[in-house]
């Protein structure tokens, strides 16, 4: 599958020294990744009775974590989560209800692009 491919290529380049990670920072970061979007889609299951994130959501931040690694998983999640909420909140504020599911993906995408421009550390750094 695709996901597995992408994985494997930032565990190649992990390797290889293409990004600044050691193979096992690159490993726990996508297991970070992937299992915390798997808690949070287990408990909207329970809680709501519906998934609540897709797999490709799980897919996309266990990459970002195998890219960046736990700090940079954990930016990017942050990040992502405060632009959904945002868009959310300024979308419902224009009187425009969201009758379906918002897609989650492109708001983590931005913040693992995000974070892999700005080192995690040094993002945290520069906030006021």
């Amino acid at each position: 599958d695709h996901p597995g491919l992408v994985r494997g290529i930032a565990m190649l380049a992990a390797v290889t020294g293409i990004i600044p990670l050691t193979p096992s920072e690159a490993i726990v970061g996508a297991a970070a990744g992937w299992s915390g979007l798997k808690g949070v889609q287990i408990w909207g299951l329970w809680r709501r009775g519906a998934v609540s994130l897709g797999d490709g959501d799980l897919n996309l931040l266990a990459v970002g974590g195998a890219w960046g690694g736990l700090a940079g998983v954990s930016c990017a999640l942050v990040i992502g989560a405060a632009l959904a909420l945002t868009h959310t909140l300024y979308t419902h504020a224009r009187g425009r209800t969201a009758g379906a599911d918002q897609p989650f993906g492109p708001w983590l995408a931005f913040g693992i692009w995000l974070v892999l421009l700005v080192p995690p550390l040094d993002l945290l750094h520069r906030l006021p």
